[in-house]
């Protein structure tokens, strides 16, 4: 029987912005190291459940359809995400989605990295190993691959975001910790977290950082990604048209349909 891989980039292809979602996972591995508990599960769970739509909409539905379609297909991640984050953000994608890639995740390790320090994705070590004769589809909203170029579905970005409160995690106490204080630097210079706690700061830096949260709120403007159809699309187009070959003609199809869109 034929192979059918899909080769998934995750952020911006699966998911949208999960910058406050991997701050979390830092802090809470920054805290373990000094003995101090702090639980973000819960949080990191409801961010990643279908209808809050980090996960990007209709993504699910994609692998439903194509698992009906192609019966031995495969999914790998394939993401410059460094590995511990990646590793963890997409078992509680799994979890919360009840869906399951295949394994090993592809990560930032698996990247080749160029003088600038962005990083480019060759597919070989994926191919090479298990599926040398399959039917392969490569979807990025990046042009970051070296090899494979008629295998490639590019898709626009996807930036939804879901905010978090970080300081809601933070102990008045745990700000002393040298290791803390350089990320809450780190993240009011980029703008990220609110200059003061509302919970600890006296009443002129609880008013500044509510004028922060409100204009924070207005600045994150998802508008433009609730009613994505990426996905959608996609999925339409393979099954309706009945697309059983991922060869250059197909692809270049492919990719002109989903631009009309």
């Amino acid at each position: 029987m034929e192979e059918y891989v899909f080769i998934l980039d995750l952020d911006g292809t699966i998911i949208g912005n999960c910058y406050y979602q991997s701050i979390l996972f830092n802090l809470e591995t920054i805290m373990k190291k000094n003995n101090i508990r702090i639980n973000v599960s819960e949080k990191l769970n409801m961010a990643y459940k279908k209808k809050n739509k980090l996960l990007r909409p209709y993504f699910i539905h994609f692998m439903t359809e194509m698992k009906k379609k192609f019966p031995n297909s495969y999914f790998y991640i394939y993401t410059a995400s460094e590995k511990k984050w990646a590793n963890k953000e997409i078992g509680i994608i799994e979890k919360q989605n009840n869906i399951k890639f295949n394994r090993p995740i592809f990560t930032r390790n698996d990247c080749i990295k160029k003088i600038d320090n962005s990083y480019s994705k060759s597919i070989n070590k994926i191919i090479k190993k298990k599926h040398n004769n399959a039917e392969i589809l490569v979807i990025d909203d990046n042009d970051v691959y070296i090899d494979y170029p008629n295998n490639i579905i590019k898709c626009p970005s996807y930036n939804y975001t879901y905010f978090e409160d970080l300081w809601h995690f933070i102990n008045e106490n745990d700000v002393k910790l040298p290791e803390l204080q350089k990320i809450i630097i780190d993240l009011r210079y980029s703008d990220y977290i609110a200059p003061y706690s509302i919970k600890y700061g006296n009443m002129m830096q609880k008013l500044e950082s509510y004028k922060w949260l409100m204009n924070k709120c207005e600045m994150i403007n998802n508008s433009n990604h609730t009613n994505d159809l990426f996905w959608k699309y996609l999925t339409k187009i393979i099954v309706k048209k009945n697309i059983t070959s991922f060869d250059k003609k197909n692809v270049y199809n492919i990719n002109k349909y989903l631009v009309s869109k």
